[in-house]
């Protein structure tokens, strides 16, 4: 029978809002990410790049894999945030109203991502918001605070990678949904899941086999 995990706060397992340790030459190209550019289902909708030496002050630093967490209100409780991968030279700048979480050794960066997806973790961050009524934000203590499973490396992967194909499967069954196809026909609802689960196999999401590791 297996053990049941332990619980660590978040802040035991990720760098809270930690320095840069990545160095890029001033007039990089690295990615840009104000909060507009970061949907409420945690996608980016832009592509923005800026030299480092035009947005080294007044923004916020984040690294390749690191997770980007909404401090404000109603940003936090909409669920805005964004794994940052695929990031120019592997460095990023972005609003100073997201909380930058760094995974440390062992833990696993889209792991913890969906970790702060989570309504129960957004609920609990409500209330160690603190400011003036529409100008509220999370303080970084409340990483002290929240506690998440510690598991295996091995099955933290496989938990991100399972949660990254109901992720896709649902961003696929919305997009069917809103198809010019079955805009305005009287599809029954089982047909609409029914071609959305054929795109999904087609794709390969769900039937590739593709390993997680």
């Amino acid at each position: 029978m297996s053990s049941k995990p332990s619980f660590l706060p978040i802040s035991q397992l990720a760098l809270i809002n930690p320095q840069l340790t990545k160095i890029v030459s001033p007039y990089d190209e690295i990615s840009f990410i104000p909060m507009a550019d970061v949907s409420e289902s945690g996608r980016l909708i832009g592509a923005q790049t800026r030299r480092q030496v035009d947005i080294s002050s007044g923004y916020t630093p984040f690294e390749e894999g690191d997770v980007l967490f909404a401090k404000i209100t109603p940003c936090m409780e909409n669920g805005k945030g964004y794994h940052a991968v695929g990031l120019i030279n592997g460095v990023g700048y972005g609003s100073t109203e997201f909380h930058v979480l760094r995974a440390i050794k062992g833990v696993n960066s889209r792991f913890l991502y969906y970790w702060t997806t989570m309504d129960a973790l957004r609920k609990k961050a409500e209330t160690f918001m603190i400011g003036s009524a529409g100008q509220q934000r999370v303080q970084a203590s409340f990483f002290d605070y929240f506690v998440i499973p510690v598991l295996k490396e091995e099955d933290q992967r496989f938990a991100a990678h399972v949660l990254d194909i109901l992720d896709e499967a649902i961003r696929m069954l919305a997009s069917v949904r809103l198809s010019p196809f079955f805009i305005g026909c009287r599809c029954p609802p089982w047909l609409v899941e029914v071609v959305a689960e054929a795109h999904l196999s087609i794709d390969g999401s769900c039937v590739s086999g593709r390993s997680y590791l």
